[in-house]
């Protein structure tokens, strides 16, 4: 599998080499994940995936980061 590549000649050395995609669902939208799954051929296997991992020990400090930075960062509603 090859992680999200731009739709230019990133989208082309996976369609030529990759065997899959890894599209971030952080970085596209639905239109421009249709146009790149059109032109890598409809069956090329495909994802999208976002990982955000962040390991403490501290409960305190996994709520800040969910609150006060990827809940803003992402525009998103921290529960």
């Amino acid at each position: 599998m090859v992680g999200q590549l731009g739709l230019g000649g990133g989208l082309r050395r996976v369609a030529r080499l990759g065997d899959g995609w890894l599209a971030s669902a952080y970085n596209t939208d639905p239109q421009t994940f249709s146009t790149a799954l059109t032109r890598l051929g409809g069956e090329f296997p495909h994802a999208l995936v976002t990982v955000w991992t962040w390991i403490t020990d501290r409960e305190a400090d996994a709520e800040r980061m969910r609150t006060e930075v990827l809940a803003p960062f992402l525009h998103r509603d921290p529960a």
